[in-house]
């Protein structure tokens, strides 16, 4: 490993979010035009958590994936497929009775609902709404050609028009709920709005909704519980509204053409078509198929080209600075250039502190806006002293706003930091910097540390077993009263 002075930092952005989410017209519900996208992607889409009285969104909570690299350093993931596999749903956790489907499995408690109202100017009251919900519930168990739910379906959209009530921002809203209880509850308790979400689509499409539909493929090919996957069947529809043919007025739906270019790459491995498609897709607005076009150019599925790839990330943030991923990648870049110019030759140290600055503050960027293998880079340059002053407070606090949203690598570094028992690795190695960033005992708190190694513990691949691995050793330190020796190193492979 590199003296940790020349490192690079995190080399990935929002790993689990497989195509890029679209762009949202508002902050929790897409707008109804046809240049904007629906908040849904392929896979990774909006995730909303309850905090006090809203309903707020927030990062998804699995970003580790393999692989990884030691701790106290970077995880190198820049390589990794702009388009991971996605793995159909065909029935997670279970079958859904849609006969015993009741209003509390589908919509959140009435405080929330009015939120709902509110939020979207629904014409309608609470009980309105939840009346119109359970007419749907009652025939959801038929077959959609049933007379009977295709009569109870037609009332319920002329009703829902009549009360301006968007029955696609209604339909999304269920799903989100969905999300939030499922993850809340860890799956002991699931909650079933899938169904009555895709049932709520499906009615939008008869009513000649084009992101209903959209959205209605997204599920098809994904699967949700309740919701076999039919990726044949999503696919053909996501393709009708991204190349429609010649004689339709649809000149091709932007999301669903990101969506498109993400089943090229994915499921065809045809890169050239994926480029083709991300390309006409960030013409018409969607700047994520932009971001994923530079990663391609990072991660090999096209010719790399790190010129091509900062170009992309660039012409991203001119137009919505804001976009944490297209900074994240950014800073990325400029590590990387840093990696490479210190393998060739000792750098000028005033370019190099130049780089790590400008590195620093496009993580920083997008550290604010809750990306958080971002912010744990920025904790990373605190603790290192790189592009930044030495900091190890301000280390720890980002450090613990990325552990806790689940980032593994955060979740160690916060561990090591408070056993001050076992180096990581690189330091006290010839050439380190261990004078700079050695141990304070004072520091030292084994709560603490076995708090973050048990959170670490649980995530996936090595991160989850090194973590197992030092709690193990925390545990038996509290058992003894104390700590093990200081000066051993720590590898997570």
């Amino acid at each position: 490993m590199m003296s940790s002075n020349k490192a690079p930092f995190s080399t990935s952005a929002s790993l689990k979010k497989k195509h890029p989410k679209t762009n949202r017209g508002g902050k929790d519900s897409p707008t109804k035009s046809s240049s904007m996208a629906a908040t849904e992607g392929v896979e990774g889409e909006v995730i909303y958590r309850i905090e006090g009285s809203k309903i707020v969104p927030v990062n998804p909570l699995d970003h580790v994936d393999s692989p990884i690299s030691p701790l106290f350093s970077e995880f190198g993931n820049h390589l990794k497929p702009s388009s991971p596999e996605v793995t159909p749903i065909k029935n997670k956790g279970g079958a859904v009775d849609l006969s015993e489907l009741t209003l509390k499995d589908v919509l959140p408690a009435d405080e929330f609902v009015q939120q709902l109202i509110t939020r979207n100017k629904f014409n309608m009251t609470v009980e309105e709404l939840k009346q119109e919900v359970q007419r749907l519930l009652d025939v959801l168990p038929l077959s959609e050609g049933d007379p009977v739910r295709v009569q109870a379906e037609k009332e319920f959209w002329k009703n829902c028009k009549a009360k301006e009530v968007d029955v696609y921002r209604l339909a999304s809203s269920i799903m989100q709920f969905t999300r939030v209880n499922n993850l809340i509850d860890e799956f002991d308790a699931l909650l079933d709005g899938a169904p009555m979400t895709l049932a709520m689509y499906k009615i939008g499409i008869d009513n000649g909704d084009f992101i209903a539909k959209y959205s209605y493929g997204i599920m098809l090919y994904r699967g949700a519980r309740g919701v076999p996957a039919d990726k044949a069947k999503g696919r053909a529809i996501i393709e009708s509204l991204a190349k429609p043919k010649i004689n339709s007025p649809l000149l091709g739906l932007p999301p669903a053409m990101a969506a498109l270019a993400g089943i090229y790459a994915r499921d065809d491995k045809n890169y050239e078509a994926a480029r083709d498609m991300y390309l006409a897709a960030s013409k018409k607005g969607i700047v994520e198929a932009r971001v994923a076009l530079g990663r391609m150019y990072l991660n090999g599925e096209l010719p790399v080209d790190h010129n091509m790839a900062r170009k992309c990330f660039e012409e991203v943030i001119k137009s919505e600075n804001d976009n944490a991923e297209a900074h994240f990648l950014l800073g990325t870049l400029d590590m990387m250039s840093l990696e490479k110019e210190s393998g060739e030759e000792e750098q000028d140290e005033g370019k190099r502190r130049s780089k790590q600055k400008s590195a620093f503050q496009h993580y920083q960027k997008a550290a604010s806006k809750g990306l958080p293998e971002a912010q744990y880079n920025v904790g990373l340059a605190y603790f290192r002293g790189q592009g930044v002053p030495k900091n190890d407070a301000l280390a720890i606090e980002y450090w613990k706003m990325s552990g806790q949203q689940g980032f593994g690598l955060a979740q160690l570094s916060l561990g090591a930091y408070y056993f001050q028992d076992e180096q990581p690795e690189g330091q006290g190695e010839k050439g380190s910097a261990t004078t700079n960033q050695g141990w304070d005992p004072s520091k030292k708190d084994l709560m603490q540390a076995q708090k973050w190694f048990t959170l670490a513990s649980r995530r996936p691949g090595e991160v989850g077993l090194e973590g197992q691995r030092l709690k193990a050793k925390v545990d038996e330190a509290i058992k003894k009263g104390g700590g093990g020796r200081k000066g051993r190193f720590c590898t997570i492979m």
